[in-house]
């Protein structure tokens, strides 16, 4: 799913104090959104309509199609990857066809910013951190559009500059690890 929370940390006596200002989101926005999706684009042009009766080729096909979001996700500057499945000829997933194929997903990440923003009654501009937890939040296309539309909505450029250094970089705080450490904190 997609949730977005805006917090506001407080120095009360000593302590720091956190508290929820908003929450809002989209459950239909996950990264098994992304990869049925993609599944979906890769069926249609290797033409194997036929094979998504076969439960043990289409479980075959969704850990492959994961591998590969993961791959040039995590790899930006990687121009397309391969998919193997048994004795088939590989389909190759080029980075533009991701992009482009998981576009209006990702078009759908800028309604709930908004929302999570009036809830809280806080305009862009006062946001000071961002978080980004899951793995989706790893894909370079997903960040450019909580960059874009944090920008849109008037967010500081030192946060929107801050975003696009742990973007081109190494990420401060690992998505995939976040929820976990703060648990165990």
């Amino acid at each position: 799913t997609l949730d977005l929370t805006i917090i506001q940390i407080v120095f009360d006596k000593g302590k720091l104090r956190p508290g929820e200002l908003s929450t809002s989101g989209n459950p239909a926005l996950g990264g098994i959104d992304m990869d049925d999706r993609l599944i979906g684009y890769l069926i249609n042009k290797a033409h194997l309509e036929e094979m998504q009766s076969d439960p043990n080729f289409m479980s075959k096909l969704q850990e492959r199609v994961e591998q590969a979001k993961i791959d040039l996700s995590m790899n930006p500057g990687k121009p397309s990857t391969d998919i193997s499945i048994g004795k088939r000829p590989k389909i190759t997933l080029t980075q533009e066809e991701l992009e482009h194929t998981l576009k209006p997903l990702r078009e759908q990440c800028r309604t709930p910013i908004e929302e999570a923003l009036e809830k809280a009654g806080l305009p862009a501009k006062d946001l000071d951190h961002i978080l980004f937890v899951g793995g989706p939040t790893q894909m370079p296309c997903v960040r450019r559009v909580v960059m874009g539309e944090l920008a849109r909505l008037g967010a500081r450029k030192e946060l929107i500059s801050q975003m696009r250094e742990i973007y081109e970089g190494e990420l401060l705080v690992n998505p995939m690890e976040c929820v976990a450490r703060g648990a165990a904190l």
